[in-house]
């Protein structure tokens, strides 16, 4: 990729690339010419069933990987983005789960629940690798997307439909809640609220959250889930035009703690936070998340039709 291109884009920094889980960059690239630059393996040797790698964050000019275990030793390299040598790596221990790492100003948050069921998002200094912080989270056997940061907060989702916000500054917990989403989630967020999407723990609904109390300001009914899954493998993206669009449904990897893709096609629903209501259903199932482009992107001239009832 030429540089001019490489330093005009934002880092990837969770789920979907930002806070909004858009997962657009507006550029155009010809893979033809691509070449390899270098390649990453987990080290061998780790005696436990997955053996993969979670998806990656970048900042720092670093990228981040933490490696995705079932009751296993838990750790977080950080690789030179340019030459894929190992800058630093930070052991997290014997873990029934870690989840993916986010990055945000310096920092990086990454979630794990020990053998013992005690959930943590852990705070790191993104260049030294050093130890920062740890906020403690609930949840019986987690399993986790990556954190989702914006401003001065970072917020996660639990197995029991709890939903955290902590500070970045300091780690300490601004407030908890709890709604029918589960793990394999997290929220997106704008200057004022959150957005989550959850049809494990009652009606299938995306839910829209304040950002300073976590009260709940609206609960959108999803007429259109015929899943209920454990796991939701999916994050609320947020469009230009005053919408949240979700996959509908739950979803399940096949494996008990595993954050690879999921491999259930659901239907795309988009919902109207003006009237917080439904806007639109798509008529055809997908298995991964679109990148959706946000209000300085091109979208398309004409929405898709507004479902009617």
């Amino acid at each position: 990729m030429p540089d001019s291109l490489h330093v005009s884009l934002d880092d990837w920094k969770t789920f979907q690339r930002n806070a909004a889980h858009t997962g657009f960059a507006n550029i155009r690239l010809d893979p033809t010419v691509f070449t390899t630059a270098w390649t990453w393996q987990r080290p061998a040797g780790d005696s436990e069933p997955i053996g993969g790698i979670n998806a990656v964050a970048t900042g720092d000019g670093k990228v981040f990987v933490t490696k995705d275990v079932y009751f296993s030793q838990a750790a977080v390299y950080a690789l030179d983005e340019a030459t894929g040598t190992q800058a630093w790596t930070y052991a997290l221990g014997q873990m029934h789960s870690e989840g993916p790492a986010a990055f945000t100003d310096g920092k990086l948050y990454v979630p794990s629940q020990d053998g013992n069921e005690q959930g943590a998002l852990w705070a790191l200094d993104a260049h030294t690798g050093t130890y920062k912080f740890k906020m403690s989270t609930g949840g019986q056997w987690s399993n986790y997307f990556a954190p989702t940061a914006l401003g001065d907060a970072v917020a996660q989702v639990t197995y029991d439909g709890g939903i955290y916000e902590f500070a970045t500054a300091n780690g300490s917990q601004k407030w908890a809640t709890t709604s029918n989403v589960s793990d394999q989630s997290t929220p997106a967020l704008d200057a004022t609220r959150y957005y989550v999407y959850g049809s494990v723990y009652g009606n299938a609904a995306l839910h829209v959250l304040d950002r300073a109390t976590g009260a709940t300001i609206a609960d959108i009914a999803d007429p259109f889930s015929s899943t209920s899954d454990y796991d939701m493998f999916s994050a609320t993206m947020l469009g230009n035009m005053h919408d949240a669009i979700a996959f509908s449904g739950g979803g399940f990897s096949g494996h008990a703690a595993s954050s690879s893709e999921q491999y259930e096609s659901r239907v795309l629903v988009s919902y109207d936070l003006s009237l917080m209501d439904i806007g639109w259903r798509s008529a055809n199932a997908y298995l991964t998340h679109p990148p959706w482009p946000t209000a300085s992107s091109t979208r398309p001239a004409t929405p898709p039709p507004r479902w009617t009832r």
